[in-house]
Order: C-alpha cells, then sequence, then structure tokens
C-alpha cells in the first residue's frame, strides 16, 4: 500500500512519528488531552483554533482534519415526554364526547 492510499489520520500519525511528536506533546500544545488529540487526529474536523495552532508548529495543512466550529453530530430537537405533555388551548368540549 502506497502513502497515497493510506488515510489521511495515518499519514498525520506517521508524520508525527518522524518529527518525534507525541500526542502528549501536541495535547500539551493545544491544551487539551492525549485523548482529545487522538479523537481530534482521527475525525474529519476539528476546531479552528486548535487546527490554526497546528499550523502555526508547522503541521502540514493536507494531513489536519478540516477546521470546523460547529457541533458534532446531528441537529438535537428538545426531548418530548409524553406525560408532561399538556393539551394546549383546546376549547373544552372540542374533541371530548
Amino acid at each position: 500500500m502506497t502513502s497515497l492510499n493510506l488515510p489521511r489520520s495515518v499519514l498525520l500519525r506517521v508524520w508525527m512519528k518522524e518529527h518525534f511528536i507525541r500526542s502528549k506533546d501536541l495535547a500539551d500544545q493545544l491544551g487539551v488531552t492525549p485523548q482529545r488529540v487522538n479523537m481530534m487526529i482521527r475525525a474529519e474536523t476539528m476546531p479552528s483554533q486548535h487546527h490554526a495552532t497546528c499550523l502555526r508548529l508547522g503541521f502540514p495543512e493536507e494531513l489536519l482534519p478540516k477546521p470546523f466550529d460547529g457541533h458534532p453530530g446531528p441537529v438535537c430537537c428538545p426531548p418530548i415526554f409524553p406525560g408532561l405533555n399538556q393539551p394546549t388551548d383546546v376549547p373544552s368540549g372540542v374533541g371530548h364526547e
């Protein structure tokens, strides 16, 4: 398998290893945990603040996840608890027999 076929995250790990950069080292620079760094490396996006810091540290932009400041995951809706739902503005006698 050539380097062109490897996932971006693997290529980033190889680059970090070649430069003796551990997840802990990067975590210290970003102010996060090493676990968070590992999650960011595998993700498709990362916070733009961390992306900018990585660029300042000399990371190749093409190996980094894309900068993104939105919330990850699906758009969340408020929970609907059936036991808490109250009929709203239903005039008395309407719909009741």
